[in-house]
């Protein structure tokens, strides 16, 4: 490698590591959970009071806690559990999937929008 290319190499690490930690420490605290399953959508807002929520999956139930201003899946009934290892979500736009038992819980920065009924555009 020459040196041009230790430096160019360098300036892209850089630049990698500095948009990761710009969307890591400087993202927006969330204040909504939205909750989707095929049960329907719930929207929960992000509190400091404990709770936990029980929501009815493709495979059974999932138990989800929110808790001090954050929100994670204690118990689902998935076979290898990697929603419950995502561990805690309170930024705006983190999310927890579960896709064996169909449940996706997102943290939203404020009010809940349903995008789906909404116009990106008009075109003649």
């Amino acid at each position: 490698m020459t040196k041009i290319d230790k430096l160019l190499l360098g300036i892209i690490l850089l630049a990698i590591a500095s948009g990761y930690l710009g969307i890591r420490y400087l993202a927006e605290q969330g204040k909504i959970v939205e909750i989707e399953s095929p049960g329907g959508k719930q929207v929960i807002p992000l509190t400091n009071h404990p709770q936990k929520i029980v929501i009815n999956g493709a495979l059974g139930a999932t138990v989800i806690e929110i808790k001090d201003g954050k929100v994670r899946v204690t118990d689902s009934p998935c076979p290898q559990h990697i929603c419950v290892k995502q561990g805690w979500k309170s930024r705006a736009g983190e999310v927890i999937i579960c896709l064996p038992n169909r449940i996706v819980v997102k943290v939203v920065r404020g009010e809940s929008k349903d995008d789906s009924s909404a116009l990106d555009g008009v075109t003649q």
